[in-house]
């Protein structure tokens, strides 16, 4: 099932001190975000912890066959024209949008995007970063290139890249990076971006009650890591 948050304030308080990115960036007001439904393992918030100097040579170690860019509005349109290369901007429906709130970067040979690493989603001072690269050039030291530009035009913006892995080759990467084991969660799909609390629009899904002893029981369980919304009908 499927939850909705009409009014973000009410619910803030109960996710506390919790560190994922995607919840907040809902909860401001930021962006709609959307979590994915599967077991995540973040990382560790630590600002400082980054080796600028080892990220610096990690970018420049580029091969002189490929471009290294930041994406301008052609490398938007062009991460957008392709499935898997979609979700480095998917989360901002306009270049204007992805301009004002996201950042990312792209390795491109003869034109084409081979990988990249940008903001999946964003709150005031943070991003959730993506990372993808195109199947056949995976394995190649690329994603790690991306991963260590985009850290550093974050710290350059004082925005936190965070980090939520979703397999052992990207806790791998994490770690590579500078990143540390935080724990595991199972994350749930949500959406944000609605301005008004509805009890009426529950029907017959929870009540407000129901709801709120729901959060307040998973925000005891520091594993429990999700965001919920409360349900309305298609």
């Amino acid at each position: 099932m499927i939850y909705k948050i009409i009014n973000t304030s009410v619910v803030s308080p109960l996710f506390g001190q919790w560190e994922e990115t995607p919840i907040w960036s809902c909860l401001q007001g930021i962006m709609a975000a959307k979590q994915r439904s599967s077991p995540a393992t973040p990382q560790k918030k630590e600002p400082g912890i980054f080796n600028q100097s080892k990220l610096e040579q990690a970018a420049a170690s580029l091969p002189e066959s490929f471009t290294l860019s930041t994406i301008d509005e052609k490398l938007y349109k062009l991460c957008k024209s392709e499935t898997w290369s979609a979700d480095l901007v998917s989360q901002f429906p306009t270049y204007d949008m992805f301009q004002k709130l996201g950042i990312g970067v792209v390795i491109r040979k003869d034109g084409l995007i081979l990988s990249g690493a940008s903001s999946y989603s964003r709150y005031r001072d943070d991003i959730e970063i993506e990372i993808d690269t195109r199947e056949e050039y995976r394995r190649k030291g690329l994603a790690y290139i991306c991963g260590a530009k985009l850290i550093l035009e974050c710290l350059k913006r004082n925005l936190y890249p965070s980090w939520d892995a979703h397999n052992p080759a990207s806790i791998a990467l994490a770690e590579k990076l500078g990143y540390h084991f935080s724990h595991t969660y199972e994350a749930a799909m949500v959406w944000g971006g609605v301005s008004e609390f509805r009890p009426d629009a529950m029907q017959n899904h929870w009540t407000a009650d129901e709801f709120k002893k729901f959060l307040e029981k998973i925000s005891d369980n520091p594993q429990a890591r999700a965001g919920f919304l409360i349900p309305v009908s298609s």
